[in-house]
């Protein structure tokens, strides 16, 4: 004949960890909806280095221009109209005498 199957009984101290962490998580979880609603960084500046990689910039002897204009004119916009359509150009611009290729993981860092 089997053995019967033995429940397992939880101690109050393991139960009392287990809310404790998910009442901290729903605190920081709240916390960081309130800061990023205030347009605060979620996290600290200490923390978000960590997270944040950093940009490798273009190489030695490219340069680059980026530019909003009017579509109709084709004359650049000092500031963005309230209404209608504006044209974001950038313009990558070899100074070098020597001809360079650029190599990318993807087609979306192209």
């Amino acid at each position: 004949m089997p053995s019967p199957l033995r429940r397992r009984s939880s101690s109050p101290v393991s139960v009392t960890v287990a809310l404790l962490l998910v009442a901290g998580c729903v605190v920081l979880g709240l916390a960081g909806l309130n800061r990023e609603a205030a347009g605060e960084p979620v996290f600290p500046p200490q923390l978000s280095h960590i997270f944040n990689k950093t940009d490798p910039g273009l190489p030695e002897g490219l340069n680059y221009d980026l530019s909003v204009v009017d579509p109709d004119s084709q004359h650049p916009l000092t500031s963005l109209p309230q209404l209608g359509t504006v044209e974001i150009r950038l313009a990558i611009t070899n100074d070098t005498a020597l001809p360079m290729s650029m190599k990318f993981a993807t087609s979306l860092q192209c």
